[in-house]
């Protein structure tokens, strides 16, 4: 039985809210590290020399920071999440499931997933066009799919 493959506009849906809780939780990190060094600073140069929280930070560090932040919790939660459960949070709202090419029910090996999580980046470049190759492929696959020799299936 061939497989029904996930299109790119329910992939992109549940991409958003990987990204979403993703992005949630960079948010939470970074305000932690931020107090966490803001207490830290105040501790050595004394408090009344400290100016307010919203002050002490370069906001053009502070996003350099969330986006290196963000990039590499993205990374990490897309590589476990396919090698342990051959879904994330997004995908699953959608009953889709990650597995190798040759053998679709099969999850990714935990190269293959870090390889494809890397690949989210390359199809960001140029314009996405590694993502819109998902609504143009026969089988629905993306760039960072060929780079890691996945699919993307629905299980209903």
């Amino acid at each position: 039985m061939k497989p029904k493959y996930a299109g790119f506009w329910i992939r992109w849906v549940a991409s958003g809210i990987d990204g979403l809780l993703v992005m949630v939780v960079s948010w939470l990190a970074m305000a932690l590290v931020l107090v966490i060094v803001y207490q830290m600073q105040a501790m050595q140069i004394g408090r009344e020399a400290m100016p307010p929280l919203s002050d002490a930070f370069s906001s053009f560090w502070v996003q350099i920071a969330y986006l290196g932040l963000y990039s590499v919790l993205t990374l990490a939660y897309a590589t476990i999440a396919h090698a342990r459960w051959g879904t994330t949070i997004g995908k699953k709202t959608f009953r889709i499931y990650v597995g190798q090419y040759k053998e679709p029910s099969a999850f990714l090996t935990l190269n293959q997933s870090f390889l494809r999580a890397v690949g989210y980046f390359v199809s960001y470049v140029p314009f996405c066009a590694g993502y819109l190759m998902a609504a143009v492929h026969p089988e629905k696959r993306a760039l960072h799919d060929l780079m890691a020799g996945s699919v993307s299936i629905r299980k209903d």
